[in-house]
Parts: C-alpha cells; sequence; structure tokens
C-alpha cells in the first residue's frame, strides 16, 4: 500500500536541513534503486524556501515506513517537527517505470 509522507521542518530548521541535505538525497536514491520510494519533493514556503519534504512510499505497512523513517537523515538530524504518515492510492500506471 502506497504512503506519503510529510515532514514539516522546524522553524528554524533551514541550516540543519542543508547539513543534511547530501545525506537525504542518497537515502532517497537508495529508496528509490529499491523500489520502495515512487518521487518525492521539497516543500516551499510562501518566500519559496525549503520547509518540509514530501515522499510517496511503495511498502506494505505503515510500520515498514515507520522503520525506514529511522534511518532518514531528517529525522535523524532533527530536521522535521512534525511527520504525517497518510496511506493512499496510487494508480497503477503512475507506479510503471517509462525509459
Amino acid at each position: 500500500m502506497p504512503f506519503l509522507v510529510i515532514g514539516k521542518d522546524h522553524a528554524d530548521g533551514l541550516q540543519r536541513r542543508m547539513e543534511h541535505r547530501s545525506a537525504h538525497l542518497e537515502n532517497l536514491r537508495k529508496l528509490k534503486e529499491d523500489g520502495k520510494i515512487v518521487v518525492a519533493a521539497g516543500l516551499l514556503n510562501d518566500e519559496k524556501m525549503l520547509n518540509g519534504s514530501a515522499t510517496f512510499f511503495t511498502v506494505s505497512t505503515q510500520e515498514e515506513v515507520e522503520e525506514l523513517l529511522k534511518s532518514e537523515p531528517y529525522v535523524i538530524g532533527n530536521v522535521w517537527e512534525t511527520i504525517e504518515i497518510i496511506p493512499c492510492l496510487i494508480p497503477d500506471f503512475l507506479l510503471k517505470q517509462t525509459k
């Protein structure tokens, strides 16, 4: 079942976000290669500054998402103040890889 994870940064989290960004992107790359995520995006505030993240996971259970988040650099680095995990449906044609 797919899950949308929305992590919202602490008000003063931009510096921590930048410190952990490379590790975060590498983690996303590995999750994508392993088929555990579809897509991820940085969320912007009104000033067009990064202030959160959205990731669509394709795993079996919410517990699996929670386990994967334990090694997420933005969790370890205390970038996100809140994390919301939302079960969702993604149409199959959007999950297929294109070349």
